[in-house]
């Protein structure tokens, strides 16, 4: 509001923002995504998450994002989809990021070895925050001071991260102590200006993502706190409950 000038108004400064004669959707980029607005993110993203990165264009949300790679027709002449998981990196505006979340929440129903990043400008939170928190494993947010997302962006960048689902129980990793512990140190850290962000997220991302190769034991001792037999622990009234098991 200050860029654009509506808080200066009430004050008398009528030489800043739309008052000198700017356009006023150019401080309305709600129909921009993340990477139209930062030339630079779609190469943070690559440089974080991993060469494999799959950056995924509208058109590909309703196909490679369902892990859909070509295909071919059988002797009877039956169209067959080949299927091939990946890593994927959504990046929809925020006006259409309750449709991009729409199809996620399918393609995890139907794959659920494939990893997806949703990167989302802080703006139309309305429509879109509420059910990226229900999708995503952890939710993260730059702040407008790095690099990559600089302060001439005004609004954090929302960072969604969904994992593959273990093979174990909690069968995923949302909600589990460890990874809300992990959460909010990471979050700290991001708010330090001084701190490169992509290597702390690369770190977090990589380790994070060996979990699912790792036994039902270890999974859980790194998902929860004080686990000693294997059976996990849940919070009751603030007291450590032991789960019995089923």
């Amino acid at each position: 509001m200050k860029h654009q000038g509506t808080d200066g108004i009430s004050r008398g400064h009528l030489r800043e923002g739309v008052s000198l004669g700017r356009s006023m959707m150019s401080y309305c980029p709600w129909g921009l995504s993340a990477g139209q607005r930062s030339s630079s993110i779609i190469k943070w993203c690559h440089s974080t998450f991993g060469p494999e990165l799959e950056v995924l264009s509208p058109c590909q949300w309703y196909t490679r994002g369902h892990d859909h790679n070509g295909g071919f027709y059988d002797e009877n002449g039956m169209y067959r989809l080949n299927i091939k998981h990946g890593t994927y990196l959504w990046e929809p505006p925020p006006a259409a990021t309750d449709a991009a979340l729409e199809e996620i929440r399918k393609a995890r129903l139907k794959r659920r070895s494939s990893t997806h990043i949703v990167i989302v400008p802080r703006l139309c939170t309305t429509l879109w925050l509420k059910q990226l928190y229900k999708a995503s494993d952890i939710v993260l947010y730059l702040p407008p001071c790095h690099l990559p997302w600089s302060s001439s962006m005004f609004e954090p960048l929302v960072i969604g991260i969904l994992f593959p689902y273990s093979r174990f129980y909690p069968w995923q990793f949302k909600g589990s102590p460890r990874l809300c512990a992990a959460r909010r140190e990471m979050q700290k850290l991001l708010q330090e200006a001084d701190l490169d962000p992509g290597s702390l997220l690369r770190k977090f991302f990589t380790s994070t993502r060996k979990i699912s190769s790792l036994s039902e034991h270890m999974v859980r001792k790194l998902l929860f706190f004080g686990q000693s037999s294997g059976v996990p622990y849940t919070s009751a009234g603030g007291t450590r409950v032991k789960r019995k098991r089923q």
